[in-house]
């Protein structure tokens, strides 16, 4: 008989375009590809009440669980580790006692509210995604297991210079520019302002897709356009032509609340085979050694330096780094940890 299983988010919300969505949706996915496993989705959306979505206080939450049986109740929340979302992995563990409930921290959130409320509501496993988080929950008597982001290794795919210039046709960019990608929200605190300077250092030009299901910062927006970056602010759903058009992913956030610990732009950079430059960021260390185009940076010079060298490099093998993290590998690391 499958084992059964339960995702239970409310990031499964188009569009997808932000990382606590693309993970949830994508390791949705993954379970259901996977034979000896019965899985089974509840996203929490609107059809719930606001109540409903803040607390998992609802007969609709709890029948589901009941009629459904599962064995491994996967909750992955969008704010990662909050009073709420600790609150409700407490109560769903309360309405399926014999399962076991994994709460997947995306982030880093170490309140004294946060700590607190770990010891009178107890969380059942957590999954984190890098070491220092790791040992966090451990610390506070949490059984805590590291698994790292994935990546669709099909989507996300190399190819070829003719299609790379007739994707930069399609999107009415220059053939002959040397493009520096960033994908995600555009806000300071991501430090894209200084993606420009980057570009203009290397005489290159910088493009970045904002997220469209987060707000934007309309005054840096207008800051960035005045330095001609060129900016696509829609969802674009073969998010794959953005990075297969690029020459260089730049990656510059050090603020550890403005992305999930395993940026799946990095993952999604890499598997396109392009080069990667980027701060140390959450648990990159963990996975990704610096090495045939993929490099980190400690202070700003670094930018214009590694970014200069990438130019120069032509053996590029972003992607034999990320071979083993497609999300069904992920599926499968998480059934055999837990």
């Amino acid at each position: 008989m499958n084992k059964k299983i339960l995702v239970i988010s409310n990031g499964l919300i188009p569009p997808f375009d932000e990382g606590f969505k693309n993970f949830a949706r994508n390791l949705s996915e993954a379970f259901k590809n996977i034979k000896e496993i019965d899985s089974e989705v509840i996203s929490i959306n609107s059809k719930f009440s606001n109540i409903e979505r803040k607390t998992f206080l609802s007969k609709k939450i709890k029948n589901s669980i009941k009629s459904l049986k599962p064995e491994l109740i996967i909750y992955i929340p969008t704010s990662s580790l909050t009073v709420a979302s600790i609150f409700r992995a407490w109560l769903l563990k309360k309405y399926r006692k014999n399962a076991k409930v994994a709460f997947v921290s995306l982030q880093p959130r170490h309140s004294k509210v946060n700590k607190l409320f770990l010891k009178f509501f107890k969380l059942d496993v957590v999954l984190t995604l890098e070491e220092k988080e790791l040992r966090f929950f451990k610390e506070h008597g949490i059984s805590c297991y590291k698994v790292p982001a994935g990546v669709n290794l099909k989507k996300f795919t190399p190819v070829t210079n003719e299609t790379k210039k007739a994707l930069r046709r399609k999107y009415n960019l220059n053939e002959k520019d040397y493009i520096l990608l960033h994908v995600g929200h555009i806000n300071k605190n991501r430090n894209i302002q200084l993606i420009p300077e980057i570009a203009k250092k290397i005489n290159g030009k910088s493009l970045i897709v904002g997220s469209t299901s987060t707000l934007q910062d309309s005054t840096l927006k207008k800051e960035l356009e005045s330095t001609q970056t060129i900016f696509i602010n829609q969802y674009i759903e073969n998010t794959e032509e953005l990075y297969q058009l690029a020459d260089c992913y730049i990656f510059p956030v050090i603020n550890h609340d403005a992305c999930i610990e395993i940026p799946l732009s990095i993952l999604e950079a890499m598997a396109c085979n392009i080069p990667v430059v980027t701060t140390r960021f959450g648990g990159l260390e963990d996975y990704f050694s610096e090495k045939d185009g993929f490099y980190y940076i400690d202070e700003i010079k670094d930018f214009y330096l590694k970014t200069s060298k990438i130019k120069s490099i032509e053996n590029i093998k972003t992607r034999e780094q990320v071979q083993k993290l497609s999300w069904n590998e992920i599926a499968k690391k998480i059934l055999t940890t837990i």
